[in-house]
């Protein structure tokens, strides 16, 4: 198995460990998740696997797009001024978790099908179709347990139906 495909295949693993997102832990007092962990390992290793094959500003680079690159700096520029006033590092977790991760996970999925070989929409369809299932099933049996908020939301095992609805 090639570099290209290790990579590949490592990243469509790290999309079947979504899950993991629930399970909770603090690294040096920064909120963090087993999700979260498995996919700055990946990034650390495409990032050296690119930097030795000479790609790496290629990994690293944005889409072309000025709107997009000016967007996306106003966006971090606002988020961190915000999280270095809060007095706190939970500050960091947000900004870790709603902002670098997306932006990390958007760049390995972008790095790992960026060739035309790979035909993308295929392999995204049978994923939606395979989760839309997962869902409606799981769906059915917590709403036939009746487990329910005063407003009538699916809380499942989650704590808040809010983070039912950010999984």
């Amino acid at each position: 198995m090639n570099r290209e495909s290790l990579i590949r295949w490592s990243v469509a693993g790290l999309a079947a460990l979504t899950p993991l997102y629930l399970l909770r832990l603090s690294v040096f007092g920064v909120p963090t998740n087993v999700f979260e962990l498995a996919l700055f390992v990946l990034a650390i290793l495409a990032v050296a696997s690119t930097w030795r094959g000479g790609a790496l500003r290629e990994f690293l680079s944005l889409p072309i797009e000025r709107t997009f690159r000016v967007g996306l700096v106003l966006i971090f520029f606002g988020v961190i001024a915000s999280t270095l006033l809060h007095p706190t590092l939970r500050g960091f977790g947000i900004l870790k978790s709603w902002f670098v991760t997306p932006l990390l996970f958007f760049l390995l999925v972008r790095h790992a099908f960026r060739r035309e070989e790979v035909r993308i929409l295929p392999i995204l369809l049978g994923a939606y179709a395979a989760s839309a299932l997962g869902v409606v099933l799981g769906a059915l049996g917590f709403a036939l347990r009746d487990i329910f908020t005063f407003d009538g939301r699916l809380t499942a095992f989650f704590q808040s139906p809010n983070q039912l609805a950010m999984y």
